[in-house]
Parts: C-alpha cells; structure tokens; sequence
C-alpha cells in the first residue's frame, strides 16, 4: 500500500497556547504510525501533556514487532497514559494534565485504529465522510442509552466533557475496533482533534473535503473552524491511499444517515466497553452559554401551549452568525424567563388568548378548565426549575474555572472530592428536571 499525507496544528482564535499535538513514524517495525492528540490541563500542563502524549505512543508502537496490531496499539495508549500521569505526579506545576489520544496504524495493507477521548478518526470514501471513531464522552453515552439524540448532543452542557484521557490514575480502557479495516486506492484518513468537530459539522466536512487537493482540503476546514470562532486549537492529519491491493473498502463507522449495512460497510461494534467515570470539563464556558439557548429553544419550542419559537441552533457555518451566537444565546435565555413570568401572573397576548378560546371553542366544562390550567401550571414551573437546574452547572463552571481532569484533581479548588460532588449532583438534578418536563409534555 502506498499514501500520501499532510500534517495541520494551529492554536485557534482563543486559546493563548497550542495543546494539541501530532506525529508520524514511517516505515517502523509495525508499520506507519499516525498520532493526535489534544492536551489539557492549562496552558503548561495540556501542551505538556499532548507532547509526551505522542512520543510516548510513537516510541512504544516503534521498539519491537508486535504479532497482534490491536493489542500493541492498547499497550501503546496504556503505557501513554503512565508517561502521562507519571510527569504530573512528579512536577507540582503539571499535576492533573491529560490529553486524549487517537492512533492510526497502517501495517500489511491494512488499517489499524484505537482511541483514548474524544478526538476523532474519519474516513473520506465515493464521496461519503464516516466517522470511525466513538467518543470517549458524556453525551455519548446518552446516546447510547437513548436519553438523548445526536441532534441533542449537540447543543447539551456537557458536550465537551470526556470520560476517559491520557493521565488518569485510573486505567484507561482504550477503544479499539475488533477488526482491521480494508482501504481501498482514492480513500482519505482523517485524524482530527475537537477543534475542528466542534467547531464544522460532519456534514460540511464531507462537502469540504477534497481527496485530490490535501493542502486545499485542510486550507478549508481550518478557514470555516476559524470563521465559526476557533474556540479551540485546530488539529487534523490527512492520509490519502494511492495504492491499494484492495478493490473496495471494508470497515466498519458510526456515522447515522449511512447506517444502512453492506458487506464493505456497517455501523461499527467495538469489543472495548467503557465503565462509567466522573466527566472530565474543559474551559469552554462559552459553548455552555450557547448550550443554554439552544436547549430553552427546544424546550418552549416543543410546547405549543407556547405558540411557535425559532428552532435550536446547529453549530454556526458562517462568519455572521458566529459573531453573534453568544450575544443571542444570553438575550434568548432571559427573554424565554420573562415570558415565562409573565404567562405565570396571567399576561397573556391577546393572540394567545384567541389560542387558547380556539382550544376549547364550546366552553367545555368548568372541571375540564381547571384540568388544563393545571397542566399547564406544571409544564411552567418544570421549565423555570429546568432552567434552575441548567443555570447551577453553569454557576459551577464560574466557580471551578481551573480544568476538572478525570475526578484525581482540580487545577482551580485542589479539592477533588467538592468538584466530583458539585458536579455530578448539578448534572443528576438537570437530567432528572428534564425528564420530568418531558413527560409532562408527553401526557398534555
């Protein structure tokens, strides 16, 4: 097999410091090596961290030939993810650093994949962008269990909150798909950190990518994650196969619109589980602000005793929405809480009140009143507590403002035991809020 690639790191508009990193090894003893991996920890401690982060896996996966390619890229993240914690624990200045860790191997034809976090692996095939990578996250776990939808996840306050990273006292569990993948010539591997998936939804990523133009390619997804903020550092290595023995592709991805399984292609099922531990924040108060609007859009917005409200905000793909995201999402949230006051003390419109002499246009009885005015007395005081509830995570955000790295430290209280508490407690209370808000809906 042949390819070609092209490597990209860049700090972003926000960040005062680069903590992303990246690398390559050509040609070693279990083949081609390909490493992202996306610090944090403060500006010292996560550059730090995704430095050793890199070397660690590239110096592991290099020493020796290994037989099983999967079991030497999860010692690679393993033995990582010791460098990692090691250093912290041995200079005050690093303590609680971590980074995630996404690795590619391309070895005897064939592509090899494992992952600590949420930084990501794509493939570019026939003009179809499939991600082959599941987020070590909290909302990723929601979707799994159904709680919520990828739509959902989207706007969620704890989007970038990742279970699992390099630097852990606990054992990482890396995820690594049960088998290898088959490229086929044309193909594109992308490895990217959440500066870019945060920031370009997949759907523009596909329409952006071009497998002929490398530099092009990665010239456009840096330009629109710029355009949309560039809250975060940028990261992306492109791996283009010229040369294939392969006449197909055959892997496996969790991409929903092309679930639709064939032989070459199927949602992907990985042999690694992860066990649930305490989320891991990074600094981004300002997604979580965003965050808010979009979830008190969704939540009057499905309720139409409410009348009709703008629908919930995907991640902005131009540069005039992106400049005027945070001011709205602000302005949203107080404009949703004083028209929910003023409903509670009767100041109804003259167009909802036709709306709700509409509802009942006979005059039902006066017991049926009473019913429907305490069903909707419930919905409003289970969207006001909603709000509560969501305002406390983001109360919590203000106060703890170092990172929250994998429940073993934080950088702002040096308190572990009060962060873990506080945090999963606010997160319980908002998630049971919601379900009760949503159920009520459900029985209007």
């Amino acid at each position: 097999m042949k390819f070609e690639f092209l490597e990209h790191t860049d700090r972003g508009l926000v960040r005062e410091v680069n903590e992303d990193n990246l690398g390559h090894s050509i040609q070693t003893k279990n083949g081609d090596i390909f490493v992202v991996c996306d610090g944090m920890g403060g500006h010292v401690g996560g550059k730090t961290a995704s430095t050793i982060g890199v070397s660690s896996i590239i110096s592991n996966l290099s020493q020796q030939a290994q037989g099983n390619m999967h079991v030497a890229i999860s010692d690679s993240l393993i033995f990582a993810n010791e460098q990692v914690l090691g250093h912290g624990e041995s200079d005050p200045g690093l303590k609680g650093m971590g980074s995630t860790a996404t690795v590619a191997l391309l070895k005897d034809d064939l592509l090899y994949l494992g992952h600590v976090g949420d930084s990501r692996a794509y493939l570019f095939s026939d003009g179809k962008l499939y991600r082959l990578t599941k987020d070590d996250s909290y909302v990723q776990g929601l979707i799994d269990n159904g709680t919520i939808t990828e739509d959902e996840a989207e706007v969620h306050p704890n989007k970038n909150r990742i279970l699992q990273a390099l630097g852990s006292k606990t054992p990482v569990k890396p995820r690594i798909p049960n088998r290898p993948f088959k490229l086929k010539t044309g193909d594109l591997l992308m490895l990217c950190s959440d500066g870019l998936t945060s920031m370009v939804v997949d759907e523009l990523i596909e329409q952006l990518i071009d497998p002929n133009n490398l530099s092009g390619s990665i010239g456009k997804l840096h330009d629109i994650a710029m355009t949309n903020g560039g809250k975060d550092n940028i990261t992306i290595t492109l791996v283009k196969i010229t040369e294939s023995p392969f006449f197909s592709s055959e892997f496996d991805h969790f991409t929903q619109k092309y679930k639709a399984a064939t032989n070459s292609f199927r949602q992907a099922q990985f042999e690694s589980t992860m066990v649930p531990q305490t989320p891991i924040k990074k600094n981004n108060t300002i997604k979580y602000i965003v965050a808010a609007a979009a979830f008190l859009v969704l939540a009057f917005g499905s309720y139409k005793f409410f009348g009709p409200v703008a629908e919930s905000e995907q991640p902005v793909t131009n540069n005039q929405n992106a400049s005027t995201t945070d001011i709205k999402g602000q302005t949203k949230q107080k404009e949703d809480e004083e028209y929910l006051v003023s409903k509670e003390q009767g100041n109804t419109s003259a167009e909802e009140k036709e709306k709700d002499q509409s509802k009942n246009p006979n005059n039902q009885s006066d017991s049926n009143g009473k019913e429907g005015s305490s069903n909707a007395s419930v919905i409003q005081e289970l969207i006001k507590d909603t709000v509560v509830k969501y305002n406390a995570i983001k109360a919590l955000d203000n106060k703890y403002k170092g990172d929250y790295f994998a429940g073993d430290y934080c950088l702002s209280c040096d308190d572990v035991s009060k962060c873990k508490k506080d945090y999963l407690k606010a997160n319980t209370e908002f998630s049971e809020s919601k379900k009760k808000l949503n159920m009520a809906k459900a029985k209007n």
